[in-house]
């Protein structure tokens, strides 16, 4: 069973930074590597959700 991963808006602030930077300093084929890491992590954290730590704030 795949869970929901929620971004707070601070999470998606630095990450939408951090893709600035790289756009700035690092190639398109890095960047691309760079996001499908990401996406693969979230999705790690989808199926195994008990691996990580989560917010404990409502909603």
């Amino acid at each position: 069973m795949n869970y929901t991963v929620k971004w707070l808006p601070e999470a998606e602030l630095t990450y939408a930074l951090v893709l600035e930077y790289l756009e700035e300093n690092w190639t398109s084929k890095e960047i691309e590597k760079f996001i499908d890491r990401t996406d693969e992590v979230i999705n790690f954290i989808s199926q195994n959700p008990e691996l990580y730590f989560y917010s404990k704030k409502k909603d």
